[in-house]
């Protein structure tokens, strides 16, 4: 499978699942997302998948008051910062 052909597949997949990842399940759900774009070296997959935490986060973020809206918010947050992407070398 090319990188293009991935790059589809999980932007479909967030496209479709996006909607429905906000509970306790969805940070386990985009971390291996994040790693199955990683072990195939697909830096567009990878950029797919820290968009959609990071707008994953700012949904929740008008939520913050529930107790649980805000350990999931913290939770998203937290995946946020652990999905560095190091520039690449020329």
């Amino acid at each position: 499978m090319n990188t293009t052909q991935h790059s589809r597949e999980v932007q479909t997949l967030l496209a479709i699942s996006s909607q429905y990842l906000l509970n306790e399940g969805s940070v386990q759900q985009y971390l291996q997302l994040w790693l199955a774009a990683q072990r195939s070296g697909d830096r567009a997959a990878q950029q797919t998948v820290r968009q959609h935490v990071a707008d994953a986060g700012r949904l929740l973020q008008a939520q913050r008051a529930n107790p649980q809206a805000r350990a999931l918010w913290l939770a998203l947050m937290s995946l946020r910062c652990s999905m560095l992407m190091p520039r690449l070398r020329f």
